[in-house]
This record gives C-alpha cells, structure tokens and sequence, in this order.
C-alpha cells in the first residue's frame, strides 16, 4: 500500500480528499480514516485522537448529507464511517 493509501475494511482510501472538498462540514476526513487506521482496537485513543484533530470539523459536525460518499472514486460509504466515528467521539465526549 502506498504512503498516502488507508485501509478501509475492505477497500483502501487512496488520499484524494475529494471528499473532504465537497463536505459541508469541513471534516478532514482522510484524516479520521488515518485516526481509525491507527487505532481499530482502541476506541478510547482514537476519539481522543479524533477530539484533538487539526480540523475545522469533527466527525460529530456531520450533518449526514452523503456527498463525500457520493464522490469517494473508490465508492467507500464515507457517510456510515462518520456517523460510526460521531458515536465513538459522541461517547467519549460524554464520559470525559
């Protein structure tokens, strides 16, 4: 897998940030799907990752529109990833 690739289940994130350019919430989410990457066992590190993130936008700002997963050119359901990792920053914010 190159540098810039994510692994994402099944398919790989290539990097492209198309989705982010289109996301009305400002998510940098090639970089949420780096935080998962890193961290797929440890849902504690990961929203503290995901809460501290340089972006104008978290997970938890997603308003569910689909156009990031309407303009993933490897067809990931970016939408269902954000609204996993809402839950997971949702959570996590709630117990802190």
């Amino acid at each position: 897998m190159k540098a810039n690739q994510i692994a994402v289940g099944s398919a790989v994130c290539v990097g492209c940030a198309r989705c982010s350019e289109v996301c009305p919430a400002q998510i940098d989410i090639p970089a949420v799907l780096k935080i998962c990457e890193q961290h797929p066992a440890d849902a504690l590190a990961c929203a503290e990752k995901l809460r501290s993130m340089d972006s104008k936008g978290t997970p938890m700002d997603c308003i569910e529109c689909g156009a990031c997963s309407a303009h993933c050119p490897q067809k990931i359901d970016v939408k269902e990833i954000m609204r996993r990792m809402a839950m997971l920053e949702y959570q996590s914010f709630r117990s802190a």
